[in-house]
């Protein structure tokens, strides 16, 4: 992240944030417990990846047989993005990763 040289201006919508914010508020409160520390971390982690280093929000690897989340051709894809993008509050909304297909998850 330090890495990262930021060289144009970002645009961004205030109610992404917002809503990125209350997705993650979600998970955790759901799954996750209350570890305060881990969930602010995860915000802002969450922010800047999906919004200005334009990454993938799971750590990904390059084999797509044994990784969840792989770069392939210039691209992140996902084996269970298709699954879980229509889940309640689901962060695949703001993640670049384009779908691996089903062909992955089974």
């Amino acid at each position: 992240m330090y890495a990262k040289n930021i060289t144009e201006d970002y645009d961004i919508n205030d109610s992404i944030v917002e809503n990125i914010k209350n997705d993650i508020n979600f998970y955790f409160d759901t799954y996750a417990g209350g570890d305060e520390e881990t969930r602010e971390f995860t915000k802002y982690i969450s922010l800047y990846l999906a919004l200005i280093a334009k990454r993938p929000l799971h750590p990904f690897g390059d084999n797509p047989i044994k990784d969840q989340v792989f770069l392939e051709n210039g691209e992140y894809k996902c084996k269970n993005r298709i699954m879980r993008i229509k889940d309640e509050n689901s962060l695949c909304r703001y993640c670049v990763c384009k779908n691996a297909g089903l062909s992955f998850g089974f």
